[in-house]
């Protein structure tokens, strides 16, 4: 029997009976016993039947014409559809697989996206060289174009000049003016945003470095190196509080629609900083509370060497002080032979500098150090820029500043005892 025909007659296929005949017989023997006609049609194939009209890009026209025997698809030869004058030259044959066929809306939408792509890639490319010129003339760089970290080998006291930045990474930014508002603003946003993160770089090594120093050598007596120390408080805390002051004046600008760096926490005008500003400020600040700890623990151990005079502070240190800045005169009088009043005068300082900046973030009385309030009628959100109420960033503020509760206790303790070493001569 050819393979084409089905093995049982359209009677016995029909009613899904086995049809038996003998071989002498022309008929089977249920057709032979009904004296019906004993039929044999052409096998079909198993499934749905096709449609008179096949989808090209379907995938019923990608499947083989053929599902018995080893599986292989047979090459359809059809008329190829008209395609655009750019497609002519890929094509040299007036006839193709229809697999290949069903592919071509798909390549003349891709040709057409790859051709868009260029143009914005042409365009990218002279955006980024206008900029990059731009750069040169200038000699400055936009916000976030190059690595927040500083360059340390510039830092004027040389701290870790051989570790130097990363390298500078460049992005594309083009000034832009969101809810129509200036660019100046959104980029003295953008600007107070990346000042805060070079400092906190800044901060990291300065404090690595010193409590390191402290640690492996704590009654270290070298004037050049306590000099530095100093100079490294008081940059970075004036610095620190110059940020904020250019942040709290930025704030006075904002108002409730402007996406960038400031959210509205009310309808009373009060703004704070979003969760990436306000863990920036943070960041800043608890590095800088190291960096005062470690020149308060310096002064603790060159005003008492003795680890008797922890228990008495009374006791007066029998070795001669250290004068802190030999140059130091006022009205004409050097002060170089009052090394005391010098340390009264560099504690004074700090202290007011410190207090000054959490006064104007408005930090939680139990997680600061000083006990300086913020000045009533001050510019700005009368909360400080971190404020003091109950929404959510004054939780987030708690919630870090509670990890650093312990710092901040052996900071006011060290105050604390200079303070009555140097008979309470300082406010804290």
């Amino acid at each position: 029997m050819n393979s084409g025909v089905r093995a049982a007659c359209d009677r016995c296929h029909g009613q899904k009976m086995k049809c038996i005949r003998d071989k002498a017989l022309k008929k089977c023997n249920r057709c032979q016993a009904s004296r019906a006609e004993c039929t044999f049609s052409p096998a079909r194939k198993s499934g749905r039947p096709p449609t008179a009209h096949r989808d090209p890009v379907s995938p019923l026209s990608m499947a083989p014409n053929r599902l018995d025997g080893n599986q292989q698809a047979t090459p359809h030869k059809t008329n190829i559809y008209p395609t655009p004058a750019s497609h002519n030259s890929r094509f040299d044959s007036t006839v193709m697989e229809e697999s290949e066929m069903s592919l071509l809306p798909f390549q003349s939408s891709l040709d057409s996206n790859i051709s868009g792509l260029e143009a914005w890639n042409d365009d990218f490319f002279t955006a980024e060289a206008q900029l990059d010129s731009h750069d040169a003339v200038s000699g400055t760089l936009t916000p976030y174009s190059e690595n927040y970290l500083p360059a340390f080998d510039q830092s004027p006291h040389g701290l870790d000049s051989g570790l130097g930045c990363g390298e500078a990474t460049r992005a594309l930014s083009v000034p832009f003016s969101p809810n129509g508002r200036s660019s100046e603003e959104v980029s003295a946003a953008l600007d107070t945003t990346r000042q805060l993160s070079e400092l906190s770089g800044r901060l990291f090594t300065q404090v690595n470095c010193h409590t390191r120093r402290n640690k492996n050598n704590p009654s270290h007596a070298s004037t050049d190196y306590f000099e530095r120390l100093v100079a490294d408080v008081l940059d970075s805390s004036v610095a620190f509080l110059n940020i904020l002051k250019a942040f709290q004046k930025a704030v006075v600008k904002i108002t409730q629609d402007i996406t960038g760096p400031f959210t509205s926490e009310d309808d009373s005008g009060n703004f704070v900083p979003d969760t990436a500003t306000t863990l920036q400020i943070l960041t800043a600040y608890i590095r800088l509370t190291q960096l005062h700890h470690a020149l308060y623990t310096h002064i603790q151990s060159l005003l008492s060497p003795s680890t008797s005079a922890t228990n008495c502070p009374t006791i007066m240190p029998k070795l001669p002080l250290l004068t802190i800045f030999p140059s130091l005169s006022i009205g004409g009088i050097t002060l170089s032979a009052y090394p005391r009043f010098q340390f009264k005068f560099l504690l004074q300082i700090c202290a007011h500098h410190l207090g000054e900046i959490e006064a104007l973030l408005s930090l939680p009385s139990g997680f600061r150090v000083s006990a300086m309030e913020r000045c009533a009628g001050s510019a700005g959100n009368s909360n400080g820029i971190l404020g003091s109420g109950s929404g959510g960033t004054a939780l987030l503020v708690r919630t870090i500043l509670m990890e650093v509760e312990e710092p901040m206790k052996d900071i006011r303790t060290i105050l604390a005892f200079l303070r009555e070493e140097l008979r309470g001569s300082i406010q804290i």
